[in-house]
C-alpha cells in the first residue's frame, strides 16, 4: 500500500488579514486555524504522517508534536512559498520508504477545512506523472484591467478557481522544482511547477468550503463555518 504523507505550509505572514500574527494562529473558540487545519487533515484515516513547513520553531509550534502523533516532523520554510514547499518536500523525502510510490498532499495551513471526500477523489487519480488538483468553478464576471480601465470581459467558461491540497508522486514533484528553469517567475501553486516541466494535472471538483483566509472578512466566514460546523 502506498505510503501518503501531508505537507501543511504554514510559513507566511498572513498580513492582508489585517492581524498583527501570523493568520494560522488566529485562535477562535480555543483552537487556532492551524490546529483546524490539522484535525481536519487527520479526519482522512491513511495518512502516514504530517509535516509543517513553519516560519520559525517556537514553544507553540512544538506543542503541536506532542497534541498530534501524526506530525512526523517540522521544518522552517524560506522567504518564498516555493522555498517552503522544498523544504517540506526534501522532509517527506526523508520519511517515506520509496519516493516513486509515495503520495505527498501539498496544502495551505490557510485553508482550515479540508474534505475527506475531496481528498480520496484525489487519491483515486494521482499517479506517476499525472498530479491532481480540487477546483470549483468560477462564478463572478471577470475582467482583464488596466490603469483603472476595463480592457477586456474574459469568458470564464473554461475558468476555474484552484484549491488545496494538491496531490503528486513525490519523486515527479521534487523533480519539478529542481528542473524549474526561471526560478524569478515565482509559481502561484504547486500545479504551476508540475505544468513548466510538461507534467499533466487533473482536476476533481473542489469543495466550497475549503476557501483560503486572506482578507479579514475571510475571517468572519472561518468564524461562522466553525459555530455552525455541517461539515462531513
Amino acid at each position: 500500500m502506498r505510503e501518503i504523507f501531508f505537507v501543511i505550509v504554514a510559513a507566511g505572514k498572513g498580513l492582508r488579514t489585517g492581524l498583527k500574527i501570523n493568520k494560522v494562529f488566529y485562535t477562535f473558540k480555543g483552537k487556532t486555524v492551524l490546529e483546524r487545519c490539522i484535525e481536519s487533515v487527520l479526519k482522512f484515516p491513511h495518512i502516514n504522517g504530517i509535516i509543517l513547513v513553519v516560519r520559525k520553531k517556537n514553544k507553540k509550534i512544538l506543542n503541536l508534536v506532542r497534541k498530534y502523533d501524526k506530525i512526523k516532523s517540522i521544518v522552517e520554510g524560506g522567504k518564498r512559498r516555493m522555498d517552503s514547499v522544498i523544504s517540506g518536500l526534501n522532509s517527506v523525502l526523508n520519511l517515506c520508504s520509496s519516493p516513486e510510490d509515495t503520495v505527498v498532499m501539498i496544502h495551505d495551513a490557510a485553508r482550515p477545512f479540508v474534505s475527506q471526500n475531496v481528498v480520496r477523489s484525489m487519491l483515486k487519480f494521482v499517479k506517476p506523472g499525472t498530479g491532481v488538483i480540487p477546483v470549483i468553478p468560477v462564478d463572478n464576471t471577470l475582467k482583464k484591467v488596466s490603469s483603472d480601465k476595463i480592457k477586456s470581459t474574459v469568458n470564464r467558461e473554461d475558468m476555474v478557481e484552484v484549491q488545496t491540497p494538491q496531490a503528486f508522486i513525490l519523486k515527479d514533484i521534487i523533480n519539478a522544482y529542481k528542473r524549474l528553469k526561471d526560478r524569478n517567475k515565482v509559481p502561484t501553486d504547486d500545479a504551476e511547477v508540475f505544468e513548466r516541466i510538461g507534467g499533466t494535472v487533473k482536476v476533481v471538483t473542489g469543495d466550497i468550503f475549503s476557501f483560503k483566509i486572506t482578507w479579514k472578512e475571510h475571517l468572519l466566514l472561518y468564524k461562522m463555518v466553525v459555530k455552525n460546523r455541517c461539515l462531513e
